[in-house]
């Protein structure tokens, strides 16, 4: 009995460590995007929104995927975004990010 206990405990450490709670994963930037700028869902600002994409979600499988510097980030979003986004708001969104990336 100990040894089903000891496991357990052990498998939910271990599910702790591996998952990230509440992130949910993205198969790109834009359906990030469109979700947390729902009115329905968050309703985040879009630089509110790429920020936190950018930092609280995996993309792609991936954990880091809007670079190193502002002008990396600005690039990346620019590039994974619809036109309709404007610049402003992903440089303002990048400039968050950088500030608050962990």
């Amino acid at each position: 009995m100990r040894f089903l206990l000891t496991a357990f405990a052990a498998s939910l450490i271990v599910g702790a460590c591996t998952k990230t709670a509440g992130q949910e994963a993205y198969d790109n930037l834009q359906a990030c995007f469109t979700d947390h700028i729902n009115p329905g869902a968050e309703g985040l600002t879009p630089p509110e929104a790429i920020a936190t994409c950018c930092i609280d979600h995996p993309i792609a499988g991936k954990t880091v995927v809007c670079g190193a510097t502002a002008g990396d980030c600005m690039t990346f979003v620019r590039a994974q975004l619809d036109a309709t986004t404007i610049d402003a708001d992903i440089q303002t969104g990048c400039a968050d990010y950088i500030k608050n990336k962990p």
